[in-house]
């Protein structure tokens, strides 16, 4: 005879399967030894993406890493300590270039005097 299931039975002599953090297990890649200086360690995605595409555009070499977390991920960017006041001039700009359009008021969305709804014929339904 067949037996019923309990999974989520809290009588059940099994113990619980507890799921595991899926980055727990993971360890962070290496930095290799030319990239010794934390340049940025930023969870601004956009802002990471503009300092590596003006590094590459000024020869720079770095080394990204982002943190494997799924939520709230921060990224680190590392730079050789010879080129590092220049990287840093360039990641100074950027952040100080999105603060202020951060600044920037967002536009109002315009009052079209319509109510949600009330346009639509109530014969209709």
């Amino acid at each position: 005879m067949p037996q019923p299931l309990d999974y989520r039975n809290p009588k059940s002599p099994r113990r619980a399967v507890v799921p595991s953090d899926a980055s727990a297990g993971v360890t962070r890649p290496c930095i290799p030894a030319e990239f010794d200086k934390l340049l940025t360690k930023t969870d601004d995605h956009p802002a990471a993406r503009a300092i590596e595409a003006q590094l590459r555009k000024a020869d720079i070499a770095f080394h990204a890493i982002d943190d494997g977390e799924r939520a709230k991920r921060t990224l680190e960017i590392y730079v050789g300590e010879k080129r590092f006041e220049q990287a840093a001039q360039i990641a100074a700009t950027i952040f100080a270039r999105r603060a202020k359009i951060k600044k920037f008021p967002k536009p109002e969305i315009p009052d079209t005097g319509r109510a949600g709804g009330d346009w639509i014929d109530a014969t209709l339904f």
